[in-house]
């Protein structure tokens, strides 16, 4: 190549495409969406108790798929709960929506409908109701890369300054309080009387400004 040359610019040529494999992966993201749909009906129902082989018989795979995908029954419902937390955290961002609104009112409902939206939640699957009571590490986990720990700061924070949440009102009572109402969940499904729907509207009516008669125990750190 001479001085005044300028080098020719070559492309790869492209690659052939594998015939059936685009197939293959369209059928493996049906088998995992079927198999998550499955499995929350069944953990809904019956908890962890749920059998990997009855997922498998209700999503209409077999056995092997439901592990190939989620190699444990832990994984599986990892996974039910990473996409629980979403549906959370785009309440939550509604919800910090809605107490923009300017006055008491607004903020004091936004910050209550989402705290009965999440324990109604919790009270239809009890799956997720046994995750909360018993694994709630792994759910702060979950809350925190779904973005819910942010949206209930800022949700928390607008509650506040509207002055209708308690001034010792931490945010971590928030997440507390969730957890709890999975324990309360489950024994309600065994006894019908024992009502969740009246233990969050106790602690909602416990948590707002009028009702700070007495100061709340600190938290320790």
């Amino acid at each position: 190549m001479t001085p005044t040359e300028t080098p020719t610019e070559t492309t790869d040529p492209p690659i052939p495409a594998i015939p059936g494999v685009r197939s293959q992966r369209a059928d493996a993201r049906r088998n995992r969406e079927a198999i998550l749909a499955a499995a929350r009906g069944l953990f809904a129902e019956h908890g962890y108790d749920a059998q990997m082989d009855d997922i498998a018989r209700a999503a209409g795979v077999g056995v092997g798929t439901v592990y190939r995908h989620f190699p444990t029954k832990e994984d599986l419902l990892e996974a039910l709960m990473a996409r629980r937390f979403e549906k959370l955290t785009v309440r939550c961002a509604e919800a910090v929506a809605a107490a923009d609104g300017g006055d008491e009112g607004d903020a004091w409902k936004a910050f209550r409908d989402f705290i009965l939206f999440s324990a109604e939640l919790q009270s239809g699957d009890r799956a997720l109701s046994e995750a909360m009571a018993a694994r709630s590490e792994k759910m702060s986990c979950c809350a925190e890369d779904s973005g819910l720990v942010g949206q209930l700061d800022l949700l928390v924070t607008k509650a506040k300054r509207a002055g209708v949440l308690r001034k010792d009102f931490r945010n971590e009572d928030v997440p507390a309080m969730v957890c709890s109402i999975g324990a309360v969940a489950i024994a309600s499904s065994e006894r019908p009387r024992m009502r969740w729907e009246r233990v969050v509207r106790i602690w909602l009516d416990g948590v707002r400004a009028e009702a700070a008669t007495e100061p709340l125990p600190k938290i320790p750190g």
